[in-house]
């Protein structure tokens, strides 16, 4: 089991002693056009003794499971604070806020690779076919909305992905799912039952 942060408060006080000060001492919210929806909090602790404490933590949807998304700079908070107290009570072991079932890594890997395809393709034209990069997010946010990709073009962007999808069409379909992740009541009927196999 991992402690919440809640319980490493309370053994915080009976080992430390009463906690005078807990407070964020700085917090970066996501910024406008931010598509990853970052936020970070520093977080500081300041016992009876005056011992002082403090750490950092971040919140993203590569890191945070989507329901606690939508409170990035609240999940960050609280991430943070665990990370203070588990630093004074000098323990290994991670909050169970820090924890997601995503595969950080994988998700980490695939931006940097986005990153790198985007400094190497030129000028950008949103009229030329989506990138291979758009096209496998597109899938895999689908499937974990279990939308059928082919519906959600037709319904949302009336348009036919056999035929061409533009750069453009992709970044606004990519920008509607991350719409749909955070309010899945937002879903439009009738574009469920995600299919692999759309790009055939």
């Amino acid at each position: 089991m991992r402690p919440l942060c809640a319980g490493l408060r309370r053994v915080a006080e009976l080992v430390m002693g009463r906690i005078v000060s807990s407070r964020p001492t700085q917090v970066f919210a996501p910024q406008s056009g931010d598509e990853i929806g970052r936020a970070t909090v520093i977080w500081e602790i300041v016992f009876e003794d005056g011992s002082l404490f403090s750490d950092v933590a971040d919140c993203w949807e590569g890191n945070t499971d989507d329901a606690f998304c939508v409170f990035n700079t609240a999940t960050a908070a609280t991430r943070a604070e665990g990370r203070a107290l588990r630093k004074a009570l000098r323990l290994k072991t991670v909050a169970a806020e820090e924890m997601t079932k995503k595969n950080t890594a994988s998700i980490v890997r695939s931006i940097s690779q986005t990153k790198a395809m985007e400094a190497t393709e030129g000028e950008y034209n949103d009229a030329e076919r989506m990138t291979d990069k758009q096209e496998n997010f597109i899938d895999v946010k689908c499937g974990q909305l279990n939308l059928n990709v082919a519906e959600f073009f037709k319904e949302v962007f009336d348009a036919n992905v056999k035929r061409k999808i533009t750069k453009g069409q992709a970044s606004d379909a990519i920008n509607k799912l991350q719409t749909y992740q955070k309010n899945k009541s937002s879903i439009p009927e009738g574009i469920s039952d995600y299919k692999p196999d759309w790009r055939s």
